[in-house]
């Protein structure tokens, strides 16, 4: 059994076009929250103008896994966070994904953490290992 910890790391690049921001766009959106709730066209939900998914929505339970190993970050409304995993490839070619937010299969949906648990539950750990 191999354990690997993900670490995606979100970088936001901003391109400067010679001096000129003519067209008052500048780009990116700041992510340091100058945008305003009227700027952002959302009614300012934490995911808007980012291209993010504000982290209680990539969190909620019930969201396909797959979606959370393809997000690359989530906007928690004050920053943008990385995702970070633990990962188990399981015996029958499935991975079971979970962090400090709950936990789930590659092939299926996350689950919230019972109170005070920040793993994969001992059960499916196991059965993850044995096949």
């Amino acid at each position: 059994m191999r354990l690997v910890v993900v670490a995606v790391v979100v970088a936001l690049t901003a391109v400067a076009c010679s001096g000129d921001d003519s067209d008052g766009g500048g780009g990116l959106p700041s992510v340091g929250g100058e945008q305003s709730d009227s700027d952002s066209g959302g009614g300012g939900d934490p995911g808007d103008g980012n291209g993010l998914p504000s982290c209680d929505e990539l969190y909620a339970v019930g969201t396909p896994v797959a979606e959370i190993l393809d997000a690359g970050g989530c906007n928690d409304g004050e920053s943008i966070r990385s995702i970070d995993l633990a990962i188990d490839d399981c015996l029958d070619g499935r991975q079971l994904v979970w962090n400090d937010t709950g936990w789930g299969y590659s092939d299926g949906s996350w689950t919230a953490h019972a109170a005070g648990a920040s793993d994969a539950p001992a059960a499916e750990q196991a059965a993850c290992s044995t096949g």
